[in-house]
């Protein structure tokens, strides 16, 4: 039984890190679109997209090491892992976000749009990821 256990938590921490690829590659190719087009507007908006793109990166980053350490943890501790680390990531994140703004020469609606695009890309991602074992995962009714 304890075998089980493991090898679903194994399963899970592998699942999270393919998840993660996945979610850094569709993230990589925003950045490189959104870098392009910043081209066109200037440097301090290729900075600021540049920046607002490595901050998103790392608050998925802390993310995904969350779910990944969490998975091989009992219900109760993972919880309180959970809820102990999400204070420590928004702070971390925000602080770096008001840093660039306020001290570097970039454009802060750059570094917000990049952010905020990397987030939902990464949202997207993982719906697309959902619908697609939804669909090759045998129905609850049997047909």
């Amino acid at each position: 039984d304890m075998d089980l256990a493991q090898m679903k938590t194994e399963r899970l921490g592998r699942m999270t890190g393919e998840i993660a690829v996945r979610v850094v590659r569709n993230n990589n190719i925003l950045g490189l679109i959104g870098i392009l087009i910043c081209l066109v507007i200037g440097k301090e908006a290729v900075l600021g997209y540049g920046a607002g793109l490595l901050v998103a990166m790392l608050n998925l980053y802390m993310l995904f090491n969350t779910a990944r350490i969490s998975v091989g943890m009992a219900p109760e501790r993972a919880k309180g892992f959970v809820t102990r680390r999400y204070p420590v990531r928004f702070f971390l994140t925000s602080a770096l976000i008001i840093i660039l703004v306020w001290k570097l020469p970039l454009s802060a609606w750059a570094v917000l749009i990049a952010f905020t695009a990397a987030l939902m890309t990464t949202v997207i991602t993982l719906i697309f990821i959902a619908r697609a074992e939804a669909m090759f995962k045998p129905s609850a009714s049997g047909n």
